[in-house]
């Protein structure tokens, strides 16, 4: 196991940060599903024999980004609340990332057509950190 993933990350994936996330989703759409968000923050922070199950911030960023793109618990926005819980969670922990909104798109969409999976757009989530402004992949 590498030292990446042995740290503990102060900021959680919890129900109440992925409410707070909701809430500056264009149009503040409302919640229709309140257990969808519940198993995005169960399944980012989902142990197993005292070891998270997604090892990695990206991993468990990946994760909750696709509970919540394709459990849809909002009325509108899902794509968008799915991509602001995951990019907000990884810079809460000090993670830089640098992003287009094709790129974001991409990811989006990758997600809900089921192209990716966590490990893929944990991937693509790794790719923009920290890279120079206008550096598109």
């Amino acid at each position: 196991m590498s030292d990446e993933e042995t740290l503990p990350w102060p900021q959680g994936i919890g129900f109440e940060f992925l409410l707070s996330v909701a809430e500056v989703v264009e149009g503040d759409p409302q919640c229709d599903d309140l257990g969808a968000v519940i198993a995005a923050a169960a399944r980012a922070s989902a142990m197993r024999m005292g070891r998270p199950i997604y090892a990695t911030p990206f991993l468990r960023a990946a994760a909750a980004a696709i509970t919540l793109i394709r459990e849809r618990p909002l009325e509108a926005g899902n794509l968008a609340y799915g991509l602001v819980a995951a990019t907000g969670y990884l810079r809460a922990n000090g993670i830089h990332l640098v992003w287009s909104p094709d790129e974001g798109w991409d990811l989006a969409k990758g997600i809900e057509t089921y192209t990716l999976g966590v490990t893929e757009a944990a991937a693509v989530l790794k790719s923009w950190e920290d890279r120079p402004r206008g550096e598109d992949a």
